[in-house]
């Protein structure tokens, strides 16, 4: 198993394991991690958010403090 594949492979466990809603964003807003946990909490698959911009996955929080 190449380095960066276990790498991603125990941070997904890490992240999975926590118990808690867990995402992570970028420089740009992007959503980079999504836990199983926050799926649920966001009744939203990571399949549907991972790689979008904040903004374009829950448009409502444009009226929020984050916006």
């Amino acid at each position: 198993m190449a380095a960066e594949t276990r790498d991603e492979s125990e941070l997904k466990t890490i992240l999975e394991g926590i118990g808690e809603a867990f995402y992570s964003l970028d420089r740009d807003w992007r959503i980079v991690h999504f836990n199983g946990e926050a799926a649920q909490h966001f009744q939203r698959p990571a399949s549907d958010v991972v790689g979008r911009r904040l903004w374009d996955a829950f448009p409502t929080v444009v009226d929020t403090d984050l916006g």
